[in-house]
Order: C-alpha cells, then structure tokens, then sequence
C-alpha cells in the first residue's frame, strides 16, 4: 500500500477516534489524537515535497513546517490543558506557536522561480516576510500579551483570542496586499 495511502487510512481512523473523544468529553484524548491528525498532515506535506520539484518542493516544505509548528502547539497546550490544568487567565507557550504557525504559509505566497532574474528581488521577498514578522509579533504583544494581565473572566480570554488571531489574519492579507 503506497505512503499516501496509509495516511490517508490512518487520518480517516483517527477523526473517527476524534469524535469518539469529543463524544466522552475526554480533552487529553482528543488533544492527543488532534496532536496526530496534525502530524499526519504534516508527513503528507513532506511526501508530496519529496514527490515534487521546484517551486512545488518549496511549496510542500513550508506547509509541512507550518503543521509541524501547530503540533507543536498543540503538544504544549494539551500538556498545560490536561496535565498541568493551568488557569486560562495564565499565558501558555502555546500561544506563540497557534498564532505564528501561518508564517511559513504567508512565506509560501513570497516563493518565485529560480530565473537568474528572480534572484536580484530575493532580498525584497525577505524583506517582506521580515515586515510580516514584526507586525504581527507588535501584533501579539499588543493585542494579547498586554491586555491577558487585565482580563479576568474566561468568557472575555476567548473573545481576546479571537480578535487577536481576527487581527492577525487581517495584518497579514494587508502587508501581502
């Protein structure tokens, strides 16, 4: 059975299981079994970036990346969720990691051909990635770390959050405009 295959079986099997734990209420199993789907995404990323050439190679490493940097997150925010059951008044590593994985896809958006011509604008492509970057780490720190140490009830955590990664997806379609 080729690769592809298997990880697709293994995905489906684990959404299965996925449903099965949010049914139970169980958050250690469905962090758990997210933490796989995630990483299944990932190796699907890097196959199809082995398979590939080119632009397409680029393309696929840096999807695989972001899902890497999203398990990541994900590992951490199970642990403090499930083992250290940390206050969601606290701020979690994690965080960084949620709100910062999009970064190697916004960087997929710079990826050029390899002309000699493509090379002399290189440094406008970093330059660029470097802009989105700092907007959107002044991002965090604004909208996120400074009011978390004022915000009190849970209720108004998840509307924090939502407005920061709201605000985030916003900087970053205006700086690549």
């Amino acid at each position: 059975m080729p690769t592809s295959r298997k990880i697709f079986v293994l995905a489906t099997v684990a959404l299965g299981c996925h449903f099965v734990a949010l049914a139970f209420h169980s958050a250690l199993a469905s962090g758990v079994i997210e933490f796989i789907l995630i990483v299944l995404a990932a190796a699907a990323c890097f196959q199809a970036a082995g398979r590939a050439s080119g632009f397409a190679r680029r393309f696929w490493r840096l999807m695989g990346i972001a899902f890497a940097l999203y398990s990541a997150g994900q590992v951490i925010a199970t642990y403090y969720d499930s083992v250290l059951h940390a206050s969601l008044l606290e701020w979690w590593p994690s965080d960084v990691l949620f709100l910062y994985h999009v970064a190697p896809m916004a960087m997929a958006l710079f990826l050029a051909d390899d002309s000699a011509e493509s090379r002399v604008y290189r440094w406008q492509r970093w330059l660029d990635f470097l802009q989105i970057g700092i907007v959107s780490l002044s991002a965090y720190f604004f909208f996120l770390y400074v009011p978390l140490g004022t915000t009190q009830q849970p209720e108004t955590i998840n509307a924090l959050y939502w407005w920061v990664f709201t605000w985030r997806n916003f900087i970053l379609a205006f700086t690549l405009y």
